[in-house]
């Protein structure tokens, strides 16, 4: 129970710095990133506190990204059966029963072991991954679940995107992620520390992308980020506890979408 007190703690300590987050851009050097250091550090002799933050706007949606914008983001993850995974995802998300040409529907998770339903809905963690054709009963590949979301606002952060989202979002132009990535990270080159140069509105992307590319991705970008996973772990004497938690900002609200204790 103390070390769940902790891990508890520690994802108040996120929530109460997003709270008093009031920029018009969300950045990885801002306090949210890093809420819990403080409270920590006065554990002492207390037990251990562990937490990390992801911003989940700075990924890609399941739910609302086209299939040539996930098909390239698979592709930056050299991801062997992207068609497969595309249809699956589509087939296991609409309502309709139409076949995809490599997708799947209800007879082809009848006759698995054990049998299930195809959802017919849209996913409600990326782990519901597992249980589509192509991914049955497997873990997904980390780099898959650490760039995909189905908790966002739809468009991706700048400011937080990985290399491999950015890359996909710049129709496959690694280089200029990297770019759009040092462009953020300052002068010492590193994301999250105190001489970030974050792009604190959307065209701002304009001068380093150029017109004709920001024209077409202007719709699909933003700076500012709703929608935080919070991980903390608790840990005092041997016993440990995680609290997963996936947070949205809504003004200075926050509301707690969901609860793990693992």
């Amino acid at each position: 129970m103390q070390a769940l007190g902790i891990a508890a703690a520690g994802v108040q300590c996120v929530i109460a710095e997003l709270q008093q987050e009031n920029n018009d851009f969300i950045a990885l050097s801002q306090p949210w990133k890093r809420a819990a250091g403080a409270y920590a550090q006065s554990l002492e002799t207390a037990g251990t506190l562990v937490v990390s933050v992801e911003d989940e706007d700075g990924k890609l949606n399941l739910s609302s990204a086209g299939d040539e914008l996930l098909n390239r983001l698979l592709m930056m993850l050299n991801y062997a059966n992207r068609g497969q995974f595309i249809d699956s995802l589509r087939d296991w998300q609409d309502a309709d029963t139409v076949l995809r040409p490599s997708g799947a529907e209800e007879l082809y998770y009848q006759a698995c072991e054990p049998p299930r339903h195809c959802k017919d809905a849209p996913l409600d963690s990326v782990e519901e991954l597992a249980l589509i054709r192509g991914n049955d009963g497997q873990n997904m590949p980390g780099a898959i679940l650490n760039t995909v979301t189905v908790y966002s606002g739809g468009k991706i952060n700048i400011n937080t995107a990985s290399t491999d989202v950015l890359a996909a979002l710049l129709e496959g132009n690694h280089p200029l992620a990297q770019a759009v990535i040092a462009a953020r990270s300052g002068p010492d080159g590193i994301d999250g520390t105190a001489d970030d140069t974050p792009f604190k509105k959307e065209d701002m992307l304009k001068s380093l992308a150029g017109g004709e590319l920001f024209g077409r991705i202007a719709s699909q970008i933003t700076v500012r980020s709703s929608f935080f996973k919070v991980r903390s772990v608790g840990n005092t004497g041997g016993a440990a506890k995680t609290v997963e938690a996936m947070l949205e900002k809504i003004g200075s609200v926050i509301h707690i979408r969901y609860w793990r204790e693992l």
